[in-house]
């Protein structure tokens, strides 16, 4: 009978020898996994400010045709700044990504389109106008795709606090422009905006984030925390930045959205 040597048996690993590597394992996959999805998550939000620089062209190229830059929302634009007589200036309700679609790659967005939910849902997921972090399936209108722009447009809001009625900002857009905006370095114009609950064409106001932000997802017109803790904010002058959340909620002006 041939013996084999006890040098050339085949070795087989002990089950504790087998739970300790799956336990290196472990430990090793939970030190590198937050790491790559920071890494991740630092990718979309360079894309996102890449994307927002764009839009700031965009914005730039509509008011060099038009004088004056779109509203976040066309459906409280009225002929006539402060007078809802006058009837309004737009004859659908688009938003600013319907006017700027021409200036942003898609020519057959205009002013009526798009109107209907499921063109939004086909046609707008990985546009400049998303946020790369913002999930597709909550791109559901033109009311809610990760982007929301400033209600406080000048100089009808200067207008309007000379009137006395600044809190209807929302109501009467009309007409802004970048010129006419003091300290355009400091005056937020687009930033990461909606959730899973909430809509954001609009960034809402100060109020919407100190106290609602965080206890209730249904008023994240503004989400602060969407990158890494803060959000990517385009400002009036062009340039964009991504600002820590506590810094927005610290040092934002209430009074017309300027961080200074």
């Amino acid at each position: 009978m041939l013996f084999q040597h006890p040098s050339k048996a085949k070795r087989r690993f002990t089950l504790i020898e087998l739970l300790v590597v799956i336990t290196i394992i472990s430990i090793l996959a939970s030190l590198l996994l937050p790491a790559l999805r920071t890494a991740k998550e630092k990718a979309h939000q360079i894309s996102c400010i890449s994307n927002r620089k764009q839009l700031a062209t965009a914005f730039s190229l509509y008011e060099g045709d038009y004088g004056y830059i779109p509203p976040y929302d066309a459906t409280q634009v009225f002929s006539v700044f402060d007078d809802e007589s006058s009837g309004r200036y737009y004859t659908k309700g688009a938003t600013f990504m319907n006017m700027l679609g021409a200036y942003a790659g898609h020519a057959n967005w205009n002013q009526d389109y798009p109107n209907d939910d499921a063109q939004v849902k086909s046609e707008l997921p990985g546009t400049v106008f998303t946020c790369p972090s913002f999930a597709d399936r909550l791109i559901t209108s033109r009311y809610r795709f990760g982007t929301g722009m400033t209600m406080y447009m000048e100089p009808g809001y200067t207008r309007l606090k000379e009137l006395g009625k600044k809190s209807k900002a929302w109501k009467y857009q009309a007409f802004g422009q970048l010129s006419a905006v003091q300290d355009p370095y400091a005056k937020l114009l687009l930033a990461d905006s909606g959730g899973e609950d909430a809509y954001g064409t609009h960034l809402g106001s100060k109020y919407d984030m100190t106290t609602q932000a965080f206890a209730d997802p249904s008023y994240r017109y503004f989400d602060i925390t969407r990158h890494l803790n803060g959000s990517n904010l385009l400002f009036f002058d062009g340039h964009c930045e991504s600002v820590n959340y506590k810094r927005i909620l610290n040092d934002l002006d209430a009074d017309g959205f300027y961080l200074r």
